[in-house]
Order: structure tokens, then C-alpha cells, then sequence
């Protein structure tokens, strides 16, 4: 589908003549230029941007292209389509060129392909205080009116109440010690989002696709997804999965991806401009590498990640939560069980996340039916405590009172 029309789309839709103004002619295909030329004559005229009915008025209809994705989110994956057209188009040039070694034309060819990619990338990069002063306005009165989270889901009333969803460009973790859930976790946030229609990437750094699918269809039918591995599942069972697996066709898409500890940022991303997901999610994503980050520290890696990850989020105006490792070193009596320092052995976790949340068991007897959740960071305000019930038969991951430990529990030897 075209995103140079759904971003058009998107414009007439909320009056979005700011965002517009950022995207530079070159960032719309030849088929896209004419209803470009239009809505920018239009806007030169009038002031406004035109609506979908004068569209079609001038015979260049919307109508096929609609799109529910905020016209910002849509301007970032032109500009990256832009960015990857500009070296596309001059390949079949720079391989002629290699096959011949014809140093001279490589390395025009290189410049241009490098100069094509840095326009689409930084056409966009700067705003002026009244262009960005209407969009602010803009979403002060989309906010009177929108019913429901502006940003993706974090599955539990009391987070969502917290944050107001987690809005696009910001990255959050799920953060535990091995055994604490964080997948589970990661899965219900990830199903959350698409029972409120939003499309999803979910990308597991150490489940296969098997698995992943298993446990999907857990949570939406509550059947056991070790029942489902050996065949166990009873006739009524096999008939909610049938009538679940079916009705997948039915919503928006659930795009899996296993990264058998061989993706790097690169891949996770184009995969992500293809794909043009509303939430991503990444599990274990201390397992990914960034690109060209070899011999490096494990710190270091992660940070490149973490980095890589950020600036996608920002780009494409896309919400990523992931799951991430506590520190295998932190120990010793504390007066919180969970901390930000060094998550994963580096800093740039607790600087560049908007919300972090911790996981632990709760404390005895319920340390298997029960996981506490404490939000550890929350740019938007309050960092409350929750319980998470863990039943796997049937599959439920509801939100519980979080209550208060025993002063003798209250250190992190289950992080060791």
C-alpha cells in the first residue's frame, strides 16, 4: 500500500498542514506526486490543508488509502522508503561499475548514494516553534475528545492509569532475573495492544515461532500451551484454538519474528519498515546485536542496541517494550528489592526508557501463582506496584493487589 498516500490520507484526516510542510517533494513516488502537488497548491492557497472531500473533488480520491496512524509516524517511513530509493536506484550502476573496476564511478556512485540518504534522513530534522506550537494545539484538542490510551498498552489498568499509554518514539522495559516472566509478560503487553486493534511486531530473541504462536493462543483461549506441545488438549480445547486461529484473519496483523541469536538492529528495523507495525516488541533484546559492534564489551553491545532501538522509535514515531536481564551482580540488603542501576550492566537502559518495570516472585507462599510488578521509572508521573496472577491452567495474567512484603524479605537474593 502506498505510504505516501496514506500519509496524505492522515493529513486531511486531522488538519495536519505542520507535518506536511516537513515532507519534501522528493519524499513521494511519481504515482504519489500529483495528489502531493495538489494538497501543497491547496495549502499555498487556502492556508488550510485540504480535506478528503476536496481530494476527491479534484478527482485524486483518498478513499482506498485510510490509515489510523498519526501522520507523523507515516512522514518517518517516507523519509526512510526516500532513504533506501536513493541507493536502490543507482545499485544496478554500482555493480556495472565494480564488475569493471571503474574506481572513479564507485565512488561518485558511493557519494551520491550517501548524499540521497542523508537528505531523506534530515529533510525533516528541524521545525519551527510555530509550526510544532499547531500540532501541540492540535493534539490538545484530540485529547478532549479521544476516548480510550493515546499510546500502546501496558496490559494492567493501574500502569495504563499511570502512564496514559506509552506514546510513540518511547521505548519501555520489562526488566527481571531469569524465571521471573518477563516473556509471559512481554506476550500479554503484546496481546493487550492487539485486542485494542493495533497492529504488532513481536520479536523473541530465544522462542521459536512454535512456542510464540503456543502461548499466544493461550492467552486468548486459556488453554495450556504445554497441552497444545503434547497433544493433550481435550475436544473442546482443540475447538476454541481452531475458532482462535481463524479469527487471527479477522484483526489486525501479528507479525512474528525468531531471532535465533543471529538478528542485529539492522535486520529488526527493516523488517519494521516493512511490516509498518503500531507497537513492537522485543524480547530478550540484550540478545541482539547492533551493526558493525564487534569486539566490544557486553556493557557496550547492549548500549549500541539500546541506541539503535531509540533512534528507530523516534524516527518512525513507533512505542518499542522489551525485556531485559538485572544485573547478575547486584546484591547485598537493600530498602527496595529492585533498582535502576546498571540494568543489564549498562546506563543507557534507565536514561533512554520512558517506563521501566521491574518483576520479582512474591513473597511466599504465592511465589509460583504470583509475580509482584513495580514500575521503577515513569516520565508521565506516578510509579505504582502491582500483582500479576500466574495460572497457566487456565491462562491468566490479571492484575492483583500488590501487598506488602515481610521486612525479612525484603532483600534481592532471588536476583543472584
Amino acid at each position: 500500500m502506498s505510504a505516501g498516500l496514506l500519509f496524505l490520507y492522515a493529513c486531511a484526516q486531522r488538519q495536519s498542514a505542520a507535518v506536511f510542510r516537513r515532507a519534501p517533494r522528493t519524499h513521494f513516488t511519481e504515482q504519489e506526486l500529483p495528489f502531493a502537488d495538489f494538497a501543497r497548491a491547496y495549502l499555498t492557497s487556502y492556508t488550510v490543508f485540504p480535506n478528503l472531500e476536496a481530494f476527491a473533488q479534484n478527482r485524486k480520491s483518498l478513499d482506498e488509502f485510510p490509515s489510523e496512524q498519526p501522520p507523523e509516524a507515516l512522514l518517518g517511513r517516507i523519509a526512510q522508503r526516500a532513504a533506501y530509493n536513493s541507493v536502490r536506484d543507482r545499485m544496478s550502476a554500482l555493480t556495472m561499475s565494480m564488475q569493471s573496476r571503474d574506481i572513479d564511478s564507485i565512488q561518485a556512485l558511493l557519494r551520491e548514494m550517501l548524499a540521497g540518504v542523508n537528505h531523506a534522513q534530515n529533510a525533516n530534522a528541524s521545525v519551527t516553534m510555530e509550526q510544532h506550537a499547531q500540532t501541540v494545539l492540535a493534539n490538545i484538542e484530540a485529547a478532549r475528545t479521544h476516548v480510550g490510551l493515546f499510546g500502546a498498552s501496558l496490559c494492567w489498568p493501574t500502569f495504563d492509569a499511570a502512564t496514559h499509554g506509552l506514546g510513540g518514539g518511547e521505548l519501555g522495559f520489562i526488566v527481571g532475573r531469569p524465571g521471573t516472566g518477563k516473556s509471559w509478560t512481554l506476550l500479554s503487553v503484546a496481546h493487550a495492544n492487539h485486542l485494542l486493534g493495533k497492529s504488532v511486531l513481536f520479536v523473541s530473541m530465544e522462542m521459536g515461532l512454535d512456542q510464540i504462536v503456543r502461548r499466544w493462543l493461550g492467552l486468548m483461549t486459556g488453554v495450556n500451551p504445554n497441552d497444545m506441545r503434547t497433544g493433550t488438549t481435550d475436544w473442546h480445547e482443540t475447538e476454541r484454538l481452531r475458532a482462535a486461529a481463524a479469527d487471527l484473519g479477522n484483526h489486525a496483523p501479528i507479525h512474528l519474528v525468531s531471532g535465533d541469536f543471529s538478528k542485529d538492529t539492522d535486520g529488526i528495523i527493516s523488517i519494521i519498515d516493512d511490516v509498518g507495525p503500531e507497537v513492537v516488541c522485543i524480547d530478550a533484546l540484550y540478545l541482539l546485536r547492533s551493526n558493525g559492534a564487534e569486539h566490544v564489551k557486553k556493557w557496550e553491545a547492549l548500549s549500541d542496541v539500546v541506541r539503535d532501538i531509540k533512534r528507530m522509535a523516534l524516527s518512525r514515531n513507533i512505542p518499542v517494550i522489551s525485556t531485559v536481564q538485572f544485573n547478575r551482580n547486584q546484591s547485598g540488603a537493600s530498602s527496595k528489592a529492585m533498582s535502576l542501576d546498571n540494568i543489564g550492566g549498562t546506563d543507557s537502559i534507565p536514561q533512554d526508557a520512558s517506563v521501566v518495570v521491574g518483576l520479582r516472585p512474591a513473597p511466599p507462599p504465592h511465589s509460583h501463582s504470583k509475580i509482584i510488578a513495580e514500575m521503577l521509572k515513569n516520565r508521565e508521573g506516578d510509579q505504582p506496584v502491582i500483582g500479576i496472577g500466574r495460572s497457566f491452567t487456565p491462562i491468566r495474567f490479571d492484575e492483583l493487589p500488590a501487598e506488602e512484603e515481610e521486612e525479612d524479605n525484603n532483600s534481592n537474593e532471588w536476583m543472584v
